[in-house]
This record gives structure tokens, C-alpha cells and sequence, in this order.
């Protein structure tokens, strides 16, 4: 049994396939178009990844030269704190023979050789040291 209904033929479903492209000649410049676009291809491929390259190369090369620099930096630091502290440390032992040479320094003062007045005198007047 057939259909009874005849299919529509739709102009949009026509095989691209003609006369015109079955002719050898044809054929051979789609064919060389094809080849030459695909050259190009490659060619623009060939250049990416050699341009791609150089890019991680160079940015290889600026990483490497800025972990140089961090670590020279780093152990600088580290220098810097170690010298840091220990004038630090310095510092407050200074201070504190500072402290005691001062309350020494009153001590003596505070004592009565220094608040009797005319021993001072006296002591003064006996010195040997200032008559030269």
C-alpha cells in the first residue's frame, strides 16, 4: 500500500549536491581553499603557542627574580628584628644602671658628710687638690 497524500517538496530541503559541485575542477579548488585555510590555521596556531611560551617564560622569570627579592627581604627583616631586640634588651639594662647610679647618686648626696655645711668647708679648705 502507498501513501495517498504526495509529499510537499520544500526548496530548503534540496541536496546541495548539482552538477556543479560533482565537476573535478571544482572539487580540486574547494579542496585547495580548504588546504589554504587550514595552513593558516595552523600558522595562527604555531604563533599562539610560541607567543603563549614566551608569555609563561617571561612571567616564570619575573616569579622567580620576586621570590629572589622576598627572601633576600625576608632574611633582612629577620636581621633587623634580631638587632632590634637586642638593642631593645640594651635599652632597659642602660636604663636601669641609669636608675640605680641615680638613686646611688642620691643616696650619697642624702647622707650627712654633704648636709653639714662647714664640714664641707672644712674639707674644702683642707683639700690639697685645689691649691695646684
Amino acid at each position: 500500500m502507498g501513501n495517498i497524500f504526495k509529499k510537499k517538496i520544500n526548496d530548503e530541503s534540496i541536496s546541495f549536491i548539482s552538477n556543479d559541485n560533482l565537476i573535478l575542477s571544482d572539487i580540486q579548488e574547494r579542496l585547495d581553499s580548504y588546504e589554504e585555510k587550514n595552513y593558516e590555521i595552523k600558522n595562527n596556531v604555531d604563533v599562539l603557542k610560541s607567543n603563549y611560551f614566551s608569555i609563561t617564560t617571561d612571567f616564570r622569570g619575573e616569579l622567580n627574580e620576586l621570590r629572589r627579592e622576598y627572601n633576600l627581604l625576608d632574611t633582612k627583616c629577620i636581621k633587623l628584628n634580631k638587632e632590634y631586640r637586642t638593642l631593645s634588651i640594651l635599652n632597659k639594662t642602660y636604663e636601669e644602671q641609669l636608675g640605680e647610679l641615680e638613686n646611688k647618686l642620691l643616696e650619697i648626696e642624702n647622707e650627712k658628710i654633704f648636709l653639714d655645711l662647714e664640714k664641707n668647708e672644712n674639707i674644702i679648705e683642707s683639700s690639697r687638690y685645689l691649691d695646684t
